[in-house]
């Protein structure tokens, strides 16, 4: 799966890269190499980052789903038992 940035996102993360390196490694890199390393940090991460992105509202929704469906099984459970005892005692 290739991951494509549009022309501006690519602008400001190669402009972020440049200074994030010039901040914390006291050296300088040109556009090319900030280029490269993000291509690079796309194609080796970002897999990682998107398949992570998409479990967590998956695991969200599983959640909500069962939080929703919980009172619901309990409730036609209490029916059902209700309607247990009602043929229970109409059998007497």
């Amino acid at each position: 799966m290739e991951i494509k940035l549009d022309k501006d996102a690519e602008k400001k993360l190669v402009a972020s890269i440049q200074r994030y390196i010039s901040e914390n490694l006291d050296t300088d890199i040109g556009e090319l190499q900030s280029s490269l390393f993000l291509q690079f940090c796309i194609e080796e991460i970002g897999p990682s980052i998107y398949n992570q992105a998409i479990l967590m509202p998956k695991r969200t929704c599983r959640k909500r789903h069962w939080t929703l469906r919980i009172p619901v099984l309990l409730r036609n459970q209490l029916i059902g038992l209700n309607r247990t005892k009602s043929l229970h005692n109409a059998t007497k």
